[in-house]
């Protein structure tokens, strides 16, 4: 600020810091407004839903625990069956947590063996000729 002289200044200054309280005041509501909005519990719920979600670790965790889960009921399934004995069921449920807990805790071979199976289904590997016809009618079209 500059130095006041005389009563003129003295009148600049108050006009001045009076604009200046009211920029700040309008700036201060402002801000409050918009803190209130976040902590809307409807917010804070979406924002959490939000850092779940982009969390990598949580994303691959969720990812394990699915496919250990599959994997166990698959186990189950196969070994058992839809059989209404009781002892198979209960040994049904157990071989299904075991499997389990013991593939979501090491996924990475069902996961490697998936991005195999995948790949080998879903992928050209040179199946299609420059025509973009399939390798494997290649016989078919060859004697016409």
């Amino acid at each position: 600020m500059y130095e006041i002289k005389n009563l003129k200044d003295l009148e600049n200054a108050i006009t001045e810091l009076e604009a200046k309280r009211d920029q700040d005041w309008m700036a201060l509501k402002t801000q409050l407004s918009e803190t209130l909005e976040e902590l809307r519990p409807s917010n804070l719920l979406k924002n959490a839903v939000h850092d779940i979600i982009d969390s990598p670790d949580i994303q691959n965790s969720l990812i394990d625990n699915a496919i250990g889960i599959s994997t166990g009921f698959l186990a189950k399934k196969l070994v058992f069956g839809g059989t209404g004995n009781p002892i198979s069921r209960i040994l049904g449920t157990i071989l299904e947590t075991a499997v389990s807990n013991r593939v979501s805790k090491h996924p990475e071979g069902i996961k490697s063996l998936g991005k195999t199976l995948f790949n080998k289904f879903f992928s050209n590997n040179g199946r299609h000729n420059e025509n973009g016809h399939s390798a494997y009618n290649k016989g078919l079209n060859e004697d016409k």
